[in-house]
């Protein structure tokens, strides 16, 4: 019997991952380069580090689709403290996004945190997106799915200040 629910939740997966990858698939799609990526980065003072040859975005509707799936997923898991912290959540959507929308350039930040509030401070991991203009948006899974365009370092989302410390696509 749990072999048979292990297979049939692998099933389930998989059609709806691929339910989600088809309803993205007439999304417009735009090949950027990393100097693009790097320019607009660079105008926050923060390192990005790519990996891949090619870069695909798509247009700010288009994310704000794909990141409100993504919480909707996201939301609803039961993550383990210490296993499952913010490093493996902001991976999990970076991959998320990379298999269902087939976009590289929603990228997992290293981010020092300061609560606005109590002044308490933390390493963090959300998640940074660019889009076909090169616009930078931050889209953080543990400050309730936020997420908001950013122009320069050390913004202010909900009661956290973030100061990036660098950026990791692809």
């Amino acid at each position: 019997m749990e072999s048979l629910e292990r297979t049939i939740g692998v099933l389930t997966s998989a059609i709806g991952i691929q339910r989600l990858r088809n309803s993205y698939a007439n999304f417009p799609k735009y090949k950027i380069t990393l100097k693009q990526i790097l320019d607009a980065f660079r105008k926050l003072g923060v390192e990005v580090n790519g990996l891949d040859a090619n870069y695909y975005t798509t247009n700010i509707e288009s994310w704000e689709k794909i990141i409100n799936d993504t919480w909707g997923i996201v939301k609803n898991f039961k993550w383990e403290a210490d296993v499952s912290d913010c490093d493996n959540r902001a991976g999990f959507v970076q991959h998320l996004v990379s298999f269902t929308a087939r976009l590289n350039t929603c990228g997992d930040a290293f981010v020092k945190i300061t609560n606005t509030i109590t002044g308490a401070t933390d390493m963090h991991h959300p998640n940074l997106i660019i889009d076909n203009n090169g616009s930078l948006y931050i889209y953080d899974v543990d400050n309730n799915g936020l997420w908001q365009k950013i122009t320069s370092n050390g913004f202010i989302m909900g009661t956290w200040k973030y100061d990036i410390q660098s950026v990791r696509l692809g």
